[in-house]
């Protein structure tokens, strides 16, 4: 009677469906807005990063719990640059998964979203806290919106 009950504590993830659990990037000059909607009907908690072309990994955010039919919202400044994000999210409730290869391996539901924000004409100002110089133009996504 105990085999059973191994067995399924320690199954893999089973396949989730990829518009359950969504990550979408906002960029409006060198404000990024990251946001992690939960259509699914489990309790969730995520983790996304960006990454630079160099490799810098400029933020990691863990997100907390995520209700079903919420929306994780988070706003980050960044300097001028050519950036990736990637994410994985968790069901705490069932064995599911969702995200991109680089959190979720051969699990992925979704690929990364790759997205650029302008240099200003003084070069890239990299703020952390409060303030900015002014948007001087609009940043670009590559690809789309929103990945599922």
């Amino acid at each position: 009677m105990a085999a059973p009950l191994v067995a399924v504590a320690f199954a893999a993830p089973a396949n989730a469906a990829p518009e359950d659990v969504t990550l979408s990037v906002y960029v409006r000059g060198n404000f990024v807005e990251v946001a992690v909607t939960n259509n699914s009907r489990d309790l969730i908690s995520c983790e996304w990063q960006v990454v630079t072309d160099d490799g810098r990994t400029p933020g990691s955010i863990i997100t907390g719990y995520i209700l079903p039919g919420d929306e994780y919202r988070t706003q980050r400044y960044l300097g001028g640059g050519s950036y990736e994000t990637s994410w994985g999210c968790m069901s705490w409730d069932r064995p599911e998964v969702w995200g991109t290869e680089d959190f979720l391996h051969d699990d992925k539901t979704a690929e990364p979203i790759r997205f650029t924000t302008p240099v200003g004409p003084f070069g890239s100002i990299d703020l952390e806290g409060d303030g900015f110089l002014g948007i001087f133009h609009p940043g670009s996504l590559e690809g789309g919106l929103g990945f599922s």
